[in-house]
């Protein structure tokens, strides 16, 4: 809530929207019920990104929801929600969304490969997964932001390249 309140007393005094970007991807290392899971961390996403919105009103605070990777960069964490927009849509009413390319990508490709398992991916079978027209579709309007960086896999370290790497 500070860093809200600094960010909204900035944006006030100086009459200038902020692009507030939120990753509320839970991440986890254990192998329980992902299933059981995803729906409590859904519900739980749900409010914590109500209390954001609440508390950047009346304010030059746009908050924009993030689509999260499948796994983690230098850990053994993956996300349990939000690499599809499926489970963003659900949230994000008529507020933004930022579309993150490389997180799209290793998304996409985890499902074109055997080396790897993510179970929370394994739970899903998203239409917005099986390429970007799909995502884009979904997502429409409600794309405010794009952010594009290259990947070269599915894993978390294959993410954040140079353009044209991957």
């Amino acid at each position: 809530n500070n860093m809200i309140n600094s960010i909204k007393t900035f944006s006030n005094f100086h009459r200038k929207e902020v692009i507030l970007i939120v990753h509320l991807g839970y991440k986890t290392n254990k192998l329980q019920d992902i299933t059981e899971l995803r729906k409590q961390l859904l519900i739980k996403s749900k409010k914590a990104y109500n209390k954001i919105l609440k508390d950047c009103d009346n304010s030059y605070i746009e908050v924009c929801l993030e689509n999260s990777p499948p796994a983690c960069a230098s850990s053994d964490e993956h996300h349990v929600i939000d690499v599809c927009f499926e489970d963003i849509s659900s949230r994000l009413g008529n507020h933004g969304f930022v579309l993150d390319i490389s997180h799209f990508k290793l998304a996409e490709l985890y499902y074109k490969q055997n080396e790897v398992t993510f179970p929370a991916m394994d739970v899903i079978n998203p239409y917005s997964l099986k390429n970007i027209k799909n995502y884009i579709k979904m997502a429409g309007n409600r794309i405010k932001w794009v952010h594009i960086s290259d990947s070269t896999g599915c894993k978390g370290d294959d993410e954040g390249k140079v353009v044209g790497e991957g």
